[in-house]
């Protein structure tokens, strides 16, 4: 990938249909929509990324079990960023546009941020953040995008 050793990255997740979370605590409902996963790396970051883009089978954390029902739509990476910037950009994230919104907690388990995890419904306003990512930070850059509008597809018959 070309990707430097550290960094904060977002993954964006397209879910076609709410589902409930079999994570702590007592689990988690999310409805269909677009999500945007703030993640960061100290000595990794082209395989934890690539970890993400890949899915699988193991959950480990949080964002394991959303990634195994919804589908990575694109990732940015704000290279060489100290990890406090995860929390940063989550908070832009949500703070980005009306009708954001944070499951409590999601990802946050290493710091004390409301989470990591930030949602747009599926009639959210949620494209200026998704198309044009260096509004939340001039250095974030795309490393993948796989559809530059998941939303306007044809919807998955899960």
């Amino acid at each position: 990938m070309g990707l430097p050793a550290r960094g904060v990255y977002v993954v964006w997740l397209w879910l076609p249909h709410g589902c409930h979370l079999p994570v702590p605590p007592p689990g988690l409902w999310l409805p269909a929509g677009l999500y945007a996963y703030t993640g960061s790396a100290q000595r990794a970051l082209p395989a934890r990324l690539g970890r993400h883009l890949a899915g699988g089978s193991a959950r480990h954390w949080h964002v394991d079990y959303l990634r195994a029902e919804a589908q990575v739509v694109g990732a940015d990476v704000w290279p060489e960023a100290p990890r406090e910037a995860e929390c940063e950009l989550a908070a832009r994230l949500a703070a980005s546009l009306p009708g954001a919104f944070r499951p409590p907690r999601f990802g946050a388990s290493d710091c004390r941020c409301p989470g990591h995890l930030v949602g747009w419904g599926p009639k959210g306003g949620r494209v200026a953040a998704y198309e044009a990512p260096e509004r939340l930070h001039p250095e974030l850059r795309p490393v993948l995008r796989s559809s530059p509008r998941p939303w306007q597809e044809r919807r998955s018959t899960r």
